[in-house]
């Protein structure tokens, strides 16, 4: 807004409520102010008082009629409309002040004594010289004029007067000079003060505007609606035609909000342009001239001047404040300050806020990991344990999708164990090393990112369960101990992962390292507690509690008492196979004589080693016949098996086998065993590789069984003799 329109908006406030004056006063007050009028008037006065004095009431009259009447003219001359242009006013003011001289040409002529009235000439002089050099000129000759003829005419050409004329002519242009020049010094220090108050008003908008800019900024810190209201604020107090404020994302600068232009492009090119010049030199450039810049890369036609300052927070570029004017008065070092300081206040809010919002995404972070760390430590099964990782993780890393992969220590491979967002049917499938995200951070051993990841890219037993196409993906390693047991892989739509995010997957996969390990171990020392380290099969140990659980419930059961048996293997002349071949070569028997078992019956049958060479087997609802013909498969399966000795020779064990049921009235542990025992020992005695079954009506207790040690053996060699071995390999009593 200009200042004449506030002056006229001002005065109109200020008559605001008045009556209206009426058309006659509004003329009286036009006459009143005229300066032309009061000029003429000025002078009418001392012609009168010459007028009396030299010729008494009649020259008084004379004096009089003469000034009433350019009075009236003038006053005439006052009421024409002023016109607009500057050089038709000036001719009008010239015509009116020679309108002045006329009446003081007339009043030397008229009034008694007139010649004395020729110094009046030198006030319409000096009123000329106000308006400019040319009226000065102009009056000063007609003055000069006016007062030569009068004198060539009455008294031609003597001394007193011609030096009259001379001196007058002098004074007048004496009189013109001072006053031009006191004019133009009036002048000069006018337009000073005016530039002056104009610097002032202009600072103190800039002032007010960086106050309500730091207001704005403290109170809602560099949201979106605040740098645009505080770019707004540019406009509007600081009057810049367009200003532009565009924040640094990366590597990258985007527009963050603009006023006057009809369009801007998004990103930024530092390259080109004077924001990327200041960009590029890290402080303001100021182009007060912007047709003579090479860089000025033009928005509108209209622009005079740019000013462009950085965003800088301890050398890091936040952004670039851009400022053009289309003012005639082009921008300068004040409004370069201005801007500085406007921008340091920008920044340090842009700072504060990325500061004070990185700070809550750590805080946020922080306390996910915190319920990440508690979830996974509530469970010591490995299956819910996988299923609380991938679960909670998508709560500390927002993703789409997400999927763990944990090494099984039994095969080596590295096996998909839950996942989120994918089908189910993803469980279980191999990630080879370098295969997808997770395989490419085992391979690694670190963190991977992929700004692309696509249906490509993903594993190839997975892709028929991933819907195209995928994003953004990360991949991180779980290590412990220095070996890769595992991995972690993300995937979202959009947004890249941040640094936070970043430093909170490498946390949330050492804590899933720690938890994995510790499951794992727990299961490694209940297997240890539970099984034969050598088989893999029950011990003893656990089987004595397990068959004690089991003959409780059995007794319990509401079909009354059914069947359960029991068959105990035995190693034919084991010891001989350990003295012969090492102790190897005997516990890679024991453990294929494990394996056997262990597929020759049912998951819920107890299958255990006993002892030593001794395995034993415990089916339920099974009868003793049915646990005969089991045996003899494993027996049949083990006669048939060829074992490679230390010379490369093939060797084969054979194995024995009693059978035994529960009776009912004895349905207890010992009485299960002792003639599971005793039919062991007869299946021995009958000469090895064979399965006894003993009758549920024959019931002999173990003396009488070692009776039958005393007893004639089977035709043959005797046993003290020692095993035979056979052209096969094997060996026989």
């Amino acid at each position: 807004m200009s200042p004449g329109v506030e002056g006229r908006r001002a005065r109109q406030r200020a008559t605001a409520g008045r009556a209206p004056t009426r058309p006659g006063v509004r003329l009286l007050r036009r006459v009143w102010r005229d300066p032309h009028l009061a000029l003429t008037s000025a002078l009418a006065l001392p012609s009168a008082v010459v007028g009396l004095v030299a010729g008494g009431p009649a020259g008084l009259g004379d004096a009089l009629r003469l000034g009433v009447a350019f009075a009236a003219g003038q006053a005439a001359l006052g009421l024409v409309r002023q016109p607009a242009a500057a050089r038709t006013r000036l001719a009008l003011s010239l015509l009116r002040l020679l309108v002045s001289l006329l009446f003081v040409i007339v009043a030397v002529e008229v009034v008694p004594e007139g010649r004395t009235l020729v110094s009046l000439y030198l006030p319409i002089v000096a009123v000329a010289a106000i308006l400019g050099p040319v009226p000065a000129v102009v009056l000063v000759a007609a003055a000069g004029f006016a007062y030569a003829v009068p004198v060539l005419v009455h008294d031609g050409l003597a001394a007193e007067a011609t030096l009259r004329g001379i001196a007058l002519a002098s004074i007048s242009v004496i009189v013109a000079v001072s006053i031009r020049w006191t004019k133009g010094s009036l002048d000069r220090a006018l337009a000073e003060l005016r530039r002056s108050l104009a610097a002032g008003v202009r600072r103190e908008r800039q002032v007010t505007g960086l106050a309500d800019v730091g207001a704005a900024l403290a109170a809602t810190g560099p949201t979106p609606e605040t740098l645009d209201m505080v770019v707004g604020l540019l406009a509007t107090r600081f009057r810049h035609r367009y200003v532009a404020l565009f924040l640094a994302d990366g590597d990258t600068v985007r527009l963050g909000a603009q006023r006057g232009y009809d369009a801007l492009p998004t990103v930024l090119d530092a390259s080109r342009g004077v924001m990327g010049r200041a960009i590029r030199r890290g402080r303001a450039v100021l182009v007060p001239e912007v047709g003579l810049d090479p860089d000025y890369v033009a928005a509108d036609p209209a622009v005079h001047s740019e000013i462009a300052v950085p965003l800088l927070s301890e050398g890091e570029l936040l952004g670039v404040l851009n400022v053009e004017s289309t003012a005639p008065i082009p921008l300068d070092t004040e409004d370069r300050r201005a801007l500085e300081v406007l921008a340091d206040r920008l920044a340090a809010a842009i700072a504060l806020g990325r500061d004070r919002q990185r700070l809550a995404e750590r805080e946020r972070l922080a306390r996910h990991l915190v319920d990440f760390s508690a979830a996974i430590s509530a469970t010591l099964d490995p299956r819910r344990l996988f299923e609380a990782i991938v679960a909670t993780v998508t709560d500390v890393v927002p993703a789409e999708m997400m999927g763990l992969t944990v090494l099984d220590p039994a095969t080596g491979r590295y096996l998909v164990r839950a996942v989120v967002g994918l089908d189910a049917a993803a469980i279980g499938a191999e990630v080879r090393p370098g295969e997808g995200m997770a395989g490419r951070a085992i391979r690694d051993r670190a963190l991977v990112l992929s700004e692309q990841y696509e249906l490509g890219d993903v594993p190839a037993p997975l892709r028929d369960l991933v819907d195209a196409p995928l994003g953004t993906a990360a991949g991180v390693p779980i290590i412990r101990e220095g070996s890769v047991i595992g991995a972690l892989s993300l995937v979202r739509a959009t947004g890249a992962f941040t640094p936070a995010e970043q430093d909170a997957m490498r946390l949330v996969a050492a804590q899933a390292a720690l938890a994995i390990a510790n499951v794992l171990l727990h299961a490694e020392v209940n297997d240890l507690a539970i099984r034969d380290p050598l088989t893999g099969l029950y011990n003893r140990r656990y089987f004595d509690a397990v068959l004690e659980q089991l003959l409780a419930s059995h007794g319990r059961d509401p079909a009354g008492r059914p069947p359960l048996s029991a068959v105990m293997f035995d190693l034919d002349h084991f010891g001989q196979v350990n003295k012969l071949h090492g102790h190897q070569f005997g516990d890679l028997v024991l453990q294929a004589f494990g394996r056997l078992v262990a597929g020759r019956f049912r998951e819920s049958d107890l299958v255990a080693r006993f002892g030593g060479e001794e395995f034993v087997v415990i089916l339920d609802r099974t009868t003793v016949t049915d646990a005969e013909r089991l045996a003899d498969e494993v027996r049949r399966a083990m006669a048939s098996a060829r074992f490679e000795g230390a010379n490369g020779e093939l060797l084969h064990v054979t194995v024995s086998a009693g059978c035994a049921e529960l009776e009912p009235s004895e349905p207890t542990r010992e009485a299960l065993l002792r003639a599971t025992d005793v039919a062991l020992f007869m299946a021995k005695r009958g000469g090895r590789d064979r399965v006894v079954a003993q009758p549920t009506s024959v019931r002999l207790s173990r003396r009488a069984a070692r009776a039958l040690d005393t007893a004639e053996p089977a035709p043959g060699p005797s046993p003290e003799a020692g095993p035979t071995r056979l052209p096969t390999g094997g060996w026989k009593r």
